[in-house]
Formats: structure tokens, sequence, C-alpha cells
């Protein structure tokens, strides 16, 4: 196959089902790649970012889901069957019910442009009410060279009319100058006026922002583990109730200022 015809079969966005821990057979994992080619490898390939969908969903804070074990966030469950994803137009879907009742799953799909939909739902079927719902959905870094610097610098948000900055400079801002919080499970300040977060790339100008928009809960990052949290708020549900949020990935190449209310409604749809 010559460069060319590598090339033209690599172009665009690709979704397919992934891996990451394999002795963790719960974990949802697709893998994304921008719709650029990586500058990084000797020959035309590309890097996957890889979206663990959802990592975590915790309910009167205790953990009812996590993809993977951590001492820090015990899960009730931890040898649940495998789910598959399935092959839909566009991209993957899946779908899981716990044993103690909460049903959920989304899809993951290539949208125009340079952009990936996401869309997720909870269902109560526990028969008792939930409240304060916590979703996590992690789109971690590693896989993509560009993006997989262990550091906070560059991973942004647009906070309290300073424009875009690294997420720790962002979260000395005083609380209550945005309207989006930050940190894990949103206990950071609410500095974001927008419910964006980008991880710009090393090489180029280009980024990738993560939003659920107005149904955005916090945004986050993890320089040691080198990730974007945009975490999708789920209200309180009854017994046989279903919230449903959709949000993006999106590559960019320009410039974070490019990015603003009238361009996130655009993504969002």
């Amino acid at each position: 196959m010559s460069e060319i015809e590598l090339k033209q079969r690599l172009a665009g966005i690709h979704i397919v089902p992934g891996q990451w821990r394999p002795i963790f057979p719960y974990e949802q994992i697709a893998w994304v790649t921008p719709p650029w080619l990586s500058s990084d490898y000797p020959w035309p390939g590309k890097d996957y970012l890889w979206l663990d969908f959802p990592e975590a969903v915790f309910v009167d804070g205790k953990t009812h889901f996590l993809s993977h074990e951590n001492p820090a966030c015990a899960p009730p469950y931890t040898h649940l069957p495998k789910v598959p994803w399935k092959i839909i137009e566009g991209g993957l879907a899946f779908e899981r019910r716990l044993p103690n009742g909460l049903r959920f799953g989304g899809n993951v799909t290539r949208g125009d442009g340079a952009l990936v939909r996401l869309e997720f739902f909870l269902r109560n079927e526990s028969g008792a009410p939930l409240r304060r719902i916590s979703v996590q959905t992690c789109c971690f870094l590693r896989g993509a060279a560009e993006f997989d610097a262990h550091t906070n610098e560059n991973k942004l948000v647009r906070a309290g009319g300073q424009g875009w900055l690294p997420i720790g400079q962002a979260a000395r801002r005083p609380d209550g100058s945005g309207r989006w919080r930050l940190g894990f499970r949103g206990k950071g300040p609410a500095v974001a006026d927008l419910p964006v977060v980008l991880a710009r790339s090393a090489h180029a100008r280009r980024f990738v922002a993560m939003s659920w928009g107005e149904q955005t809960a916090s945004l986050m990052t993890n320089p040691r583990h080198p990730c974007i949290h945009a975490d999708p708020a789920i209200p309180d549900l009854g017994p046989g109730e279903t919230a449903a949020v959709r949000g993006v990935l999106a590559f960019l190449e320009g410039e974070p200022d490019e990015i603003d209310e009238d361009r996130l409604r655009e993504w969002l749809g």
C-alpha cells in the first residue's frame, strides 16, 4: 500500500471497540481517532483517544459502578459480565443493567465534520428513589501521543472573564466567578463560564474538546493519569424514571477562542 493510499484509508474519525485493562471485562472503552493524521509516527498513522463510557456511577455518595478497581472507591460489584459494544451506523452503542436495578447505556457516533456525538442514559429500575447521582465519563489521553503530557498546563477551561486558562490556574479563581464547577464529582470551585474542557496538542494548533453542554456537571483532569472529563449532570430519579443527556467530543484546528456559546450550541445540535 502506498503512502497516499494509506492516508486515504486512515483519513477521518474512526470509532472502534477498544480495551485498556483486560483484567476488568466490564470496562466500556471506545477508541476514537482524531480526524487528522498524527505527526508523531514515522509513517502516516493515527493515535486513539480512549473514552471510558462511563468510568463510574455514584448514588447518594456511594459507588454503584466502577469500570475498574480502586481502593478509594470500592464498588459493590467486581465480577460483572462483559457487555460487548453493538456496531451501529456511525459508531457504537451499549446497554448494561446492574444487579441492583440501575440500567444505563449510550452511544458514541460520528457527527458532521470533526465531531463525535455522545449520548448517555440512566434508568432507575431499583424500586427506590435515586438521589445525588454523579456519573464520570473519562477521555483518557495516553493513547494519543500529542495529548498525553502528564501536566495540567495543556488542559484548559474558560474561566471568569479571563479567557482560556490552564485548569490548575482557573481553579484558583474565586468560587462563584463562573457557573460550572471543576474537580472530582464537582467538588471544586464554580469558575468556568463555558461547560467545555480542552486538551491542547503538543505539536500543532490542535485541540480536543469535551462537553455535555448545559447538562455538564463538572470539568476535571488528572495530570498523572492524563485525561479530560466533562461529566454529565443527572437529576434525582424516582422508580421507573429515566434521564438522558447528549454531549460531544470535538476536534479543533485553530485557537481555543474559536469556541464560544454559539459554536457549542452548533456542536450539540
